[in-house]
């Protein structure tokens, strides 16, 4: 009996890997052939991806990762402030200002600065890895003026958005730490001593150029995951799948356009509960664009998407409570 159930692990395990293996190829053929037979479909989709990166993305994030760069750069936040966040999550100065930017600014300032910390040796794989799932919110601008006041004609709606997504966040946060572990990087050196300081101009020239490049990869993942959307949904419905169905997958794949999906349901119930879901899941394009952030740092790719997959069921409570009582 004990050989049966090890042979059927195996092969359940060599199925598994089987599948793995085979369906990105097969994903990707199948777009390929898709945008070939519609290629108008193709283009309308990324037509759209390069309007929400150019008229919501760069214009709300470039600045903000300009800042961040030289905010670090410089040393940080002065002594003392950020102390809270610090103590809560049991981070050192560099994880909470790290947060705290992530919080103010959305995704991808506090991930980029996370990064940043593991790369210089001021923060150990499983702290970066923390405060990147808890650093990695959408910006209140977008969640209070984009689909608050935009999507739902209603301030407060963006301002529980938001705070629901800084609590969920936050209790994933804090529960992560009780994970103990000392795994490093392999490319993880402890720092020691002082370098010498660089001036103002230098750290601005650089934060400049890393910016930029910073931005101009999020506006790729942005428009990619608006073609691959545009096709799921594109199938969906000429298998007759429901609006629901299809808002669903779209906020499966990529936010900004999962939201607007969601919020055309006439059901306004279903598309506040879909839109927080879809706010703490944050799509795979930014889970994508949070790994090109962090490349090369050895981060696991698998434990962000669980923590994401984690603030996404407590933001859909948060927001079925919110329902309940607010109608």
């Amino acid at each position: 009996m004990t050989t049966q159930k090890a042979e059927r692990r195996k092969r359940y395990r060599s199925g598994l890997l089987l599948f793995r293996q085979a369906f990105p190829t097969v994903g990707v053929l199948f777009c390929m052939l898709f945008f070939l037979r519609d290629s108008s479909l193709a283009r309308d989709a990324v037509l759209r991806g390069l309007r929400i990166s150019a008229l919501n993305v760069i214009p709300s994030v470039f600045p903000f990762l300009v800042l961040s760069d030289l905010l670090l750069s410089g040393g940080g936040l002065p002594n003392g402030r950020g102390k809270g966040l610090r103590s809560l999550f049991r981070l050192s100065a560099v994880g909470g200002t790290a947060i705290l930017l992530g919080w103010v600014c959305g995704f991808p300032v506090g991930a980029r600065c996370a990064a940043t910390e593991l790369k210089n040796g001021r923060l150990t794989r499983e702290e970066a890895e923390r405060v990147i799932a808890a650093a990695s919110v959408p910006s209140p601008a977008f969640l209070i003026g984009g689909i608050g006041v935009g999507l739902f004609d209603d301030r407060a709606t963006g301002l529980f958005l938001w705070g629901s997504a800084l609590a969920a966040a936050g209790i994933v946060g804090v529960f992560s730490t009780f994970r103990k572990t000392t795994t490093f990087p392999k490319s993880y050196t402890p720092s020691h001593g002082s370098t010498r300081p660089t001036s103002f101009p230098v750290r601005l020239t650089d934060a400049l150029r890393g910016a930029a490049l910073a931005a101009l990869n999020l506006c790729a993942y942005i428009v990619f995951f608006s073609a691959v959307s545009a096709a799921a949904s594109a199938v969906l419905s000429r298998f007759g799948a429901s609006d629901p169905l299809r808002a669903v997958v779209s906020c499966l794949l990529e936010l900004s356009g999962g939201v607007s999906d969601a919020a055309a349901l006439p059901d306004r119930r279903l598309s506040l509960l879909f839109c927080a879901a879809a706010i703490g899941w944050s799509g795979l394009s930014v889970h994508f664009q949070t790994l090109a952030v962090c490349d090369g740092q050895s981060l696991r790719f698998g434990r962000f998407a669980f923590r994401k997959g984690l603030q996404a069921v407590l933001c859909l409570g948060f927001a079925a409570l919110w329902l309940r009582f607010h109608g």
